[in-house]
């Protein structure tokens, strides 16, 4: 909807932008797992989490398309940097007796949301606009982030059956 109302693009600028998106997904996957090696979970889901929603703010913003490819570059390297943090530390917490139910459920909630999110984006871009849609979810996610806090991943050995 951006690619079109603002800026008046074609399909073409909208492939260039989730081809940024995807390439800042792919350059993200590539040091991902080292970071989370290095820094824990929590701390690369926290600050991928704030880039993401960071990068939202540019995205709705941008007047041409170039600064619109470079918000989306950043935006798919937090995106994917969250997600697969949260897949992996969802795998290693997980019982083992039970992780296929334990992932289905975490599958469910998590594709769940984005079906939900998109439709909430959607209706409120078509009641407020576009911008405010993008940046309204942007706060939400920021908000997102007081649950570091809140509610804290557990420790990797943390439920597991037989850990000491």
């Amino acid at each position: 909807m951006l690619v079109r109302s603002r800026l008046h693009g074609t399909e073409i600028d909208y492939g260039l932008l989730l081809g940024a998106f995807g390439l800042g997904s792919i350059l993200t996957a590539l040091w991902v797992a080292p970071a989370r090696r290095r820094f824990g979970s929590e701390a690369v889901v926290s600050v991928s989490t704030l880039v993401f929603a960071l990068a939202m703010f540019p995205v709705a913003r941008a007047a041409s398309l170039v600064p619109m490819m470079l918000a989306a570059l950043v935006a798919g390297g937090g995106w994917v940097a969250t997600l697969t943090s949260l897949n992996v530390a969802m795998q290693l917490r997980s019982p083992e007796a039970i992780l296929g139910r334990c992932l289905s459920i975490y599958q469910a909630a998590t594709f769940g949301g984005m079906a939900l999110g998109a439709y909430g984006v959607g209706l409120l871009a078509d009641l407020a606009g576009a911008q405010q849609a993008i940046e309204a979810a942007a706060l939400f996610l920021l908000a997102t982030l007081a649950l570091r806090w809140l509610a804290p991943m557990p420790s990797p050995r943390e439920g597991r059956v037989g850990a000491t």
